[in-house]
């Protein structure tokens, strides 16, 4: 790990799978936890973020702790804090180069919206539930509410459109009754009035596709439930 904050030639991640990453406007590559190995060769959960920046081949550890298994400092909502250790988490990258992180795995699976700031280092919780296993609370499909926030979840699948909006879909975690299982339901989150809205799919557990005509949108189509998929924003959003 070397020096918080300092860069090194010899600074390094441990091995890890389930991480998160991506790139700030200035075109560093910053890393997020997983589950792996952090100081010694005791498998854990990570909460550690590292940046690279590829013109000087250099890793500098930036935040979190170099602990397994840290806990998160949520602080007060809107604040800059610590991440919670996870794995599988779902990821995007904003048009200023922040990084939004939602829900992961560390022996539960976590409900939790936040924001990191490459300018700053910093973690802000932003929204969802500081307690583990929390259901979905649905709404109205289609209506967004302060009240609306998808259920903990691990390997869901996420995209940001052209206008900045969240866009988070399936993965293995809870529904609006408590079941725990896969799911197929899409969500937007606007950052501007910090708002999830319930868009398509079931607010159920293992619910099959609906296929429709190879070819042919239709307003009832919908993938089946699913968890680590992969997902794509082309030209068009």
């Amino acid at each position: 790990y070397g020096m918080r904050g300092v860069a090194s030639v010899s600074n390094l991640p441990g091995a890890r799978q389930g991480a998160n990453g991506w790139v700030s406007s200035g075109g560093d590559l910053f890393l997020f936890g997983g589950q792996g190995y952090g100081t010694t060769t005791t498998l854990g959960f990570l909460n550690d973020v590292w940046r690279y920046r590829p013109s000087t081949n250099e890793w500098t550890w930036v935040s979190g702790s170099n602990v397994l298994n840290a806990g998160a400092v949520f602080g007060t909502q809107g604040v800059g804090s610590i991440n919670n250790s996870r794995l599988a988490a779902t990821s995007w990258t904003d048009g200023s180069g922040n990084c939004w992180l939602f829900g992961g795995f560390n022996n539960n699976r976590f409900s939790d919206l936040w924001k990191y700031d490459p300018a700053t280092n910093e973690w802000t919780w932003v929204g969802g539930s500081t307690s583990q296993n929390q259901r979905g609370n649905y709404g109205t499909r289609g209506v967004a509410n302060a009240g609306n926030s998808p259920g903990a979840r691990l390997d869901a699948f996420g995209w940001v459109a052209p206008t900045g909006t969240l866009f988070l879909m399936g993965g293995s975690g809870f529904d609006a009754s408590g079941n725990n299982s896969f799911l197929n339901d899409l969500w937007s989150y606007e950052p501007g009035s910090g708002q999830w809205t319930w868009l398509s799919g079931n607010n159920l557990v293992n619910q099959g596709g609906v296929y429709g005509s190879k070819g042919t949108e239709a307003p009832a189509n919908v993938p089946g439930a699913r968890l680590g998929a992969l997902s794509w924003r082309d030209a068009t959003g």
